[in-house]
């Protein structure tokens, strides 16, 4: 059992929790009597190349900012020269919020006037470990973007933090894990094949996805232009989830019941073993109805390991099926827009 992933099926917001996890786990590195690999390692990693290792460092987290805003470390070095690194946390792409960088960057120049300023995004994966498939990842985007106008900021991935050993904390094994196997794991960078780059209407008709689409638009989710994955963030609607499961699968069930192509004398059994992760979680109510969906119609079916894909047994695709939607996390889904 490890109990990040515990508390992710739990909270519905997880990243303060891992934000003031690595914070402790900092300044326990730095105490007295503490392994200081952890933070001599992270502070590598954030800071520019010439920056000493600071010998008194203070971390701090929600560390406010004007108009209330709070990034979630911060770093102040007074010696051996008075600078600061802020550090912004995300657990999954699709909490990327654009110009936020910018905002913060201003707020920690107001606020540390007469220190030095540096700024690290830590996101499940940065350019580097991302691949082929870094430009379809916000956080990536909007980083790239902020860096052109700011020299001094790095986007690190939770991978990297995740190489970095100590033996401080015996949790911080636990957290190493959580990060390899739920936070970035590669199930979520799978890139289309070049071969496969259909669009969904290719599939199931032009109708039935246009459906799909005006619903999603309604719900102010943003679609994009066509043949672009869209994200859907669950968290948006944390407040009624039965509501929107029930939308979200009658737009769903046209495709499955009217979409051309599907195979519907087909009788798939689901592939998937992990339901509880998702009926755990706050948005299960939005999983269920999912999983009702394929127990509903036998040419329907839940497939995956960690996550699960809900697929249609398809007339030209005999094999695997088509994917009509995926899970990412279980606070998150995404409609692949090629395939």
């Amino acid at each position: 059992m490890n109990i990040f992933e515990t508390i992710g099926n739990a909270a519905v917001r997880i990243e303060s929790i891992h934000s003031q996890f690595l914070a402790d786990a900092l300044r326990k590195s730095v105490s007295e009597g503490g392994a200081p690999s952890l933070f001599e390692g992270v502070w590598k990693l954030v800071a520019p190349a010439c920056w000493e290792t600071p010998s008194d460092p203070e971390i701090s987290t929600e560390d406010k900012l004007d108009g209330n805003r709070q990034i979630d470390i911060v770093i102040v070095s007074r010696e051996p020269a008075r600078r600061v690194v802020g550090i912004e946390v995300k657990t999954r792409d699709g909490s990327a919020e654009e110009d936020q960088l910018e905002r913060y960057k201003v707020g920690l120049k107001e606020k540390y006037d007469s220190f030095s300023l540096a700024m690290a995004y830590l996101t499940p994966f940065n350019r580097k470990c991302a691949g082929k498939v870094a430009e379809s990842l916000k956080t990536v985007r909007f980083f790239e973007k902020f860096q052109s106008g700011f020299e001094l900021s790095k986007h690190v991935s939770w991978l990297e933090v995740a190489k970095i050993p100590w033996d401080g904390n015996s949790l911080w094994e636990q957290h190493r894990a959580y990060v390899r196997d739920v936070m970035a794991t590669k199930e979520v960078l799978r890139p289309p094949s070049p071969k496969r780059n259909r669009p969904l209407a290719a599939f199931f008709g032009e109708k039935p996805v246009q459906t799909l689409i005006r619903f999603l638009e309604e719900e102010d989710i943003e679609v994009g232009e066509p043949g672009e994955d869209i994200h859907i963030d669950l968290d948006q609607f944390r407040d009624d989830p039965s509501s929107f499961a029930s939308r979200l699968c009658c737009a769903l069930g046209v495709i499955v019941e009217c979409g051309d192509g599907v195979s519907r004398g087909s009788n798939r059994k689901d592939k998937f073993e992990s339901y509880h992760r998702f009926r755990n979680s706050p948005f299960a109510e939005v999983h269920d109805s999912l999983f009702r969906l394929a127990k509903k119609n036998e040419y329907v079916w839940v497939g995956g390991k960690k996550d699960y894909a809900l697929r249609i047994a398809h007339k030209n695709h005999s094999g695997h099926g088509v994917s009509l939607i995926r899970s990412v996390g279980w606070d998150g889904l995404r409609i692949t827009g090629t395939r």
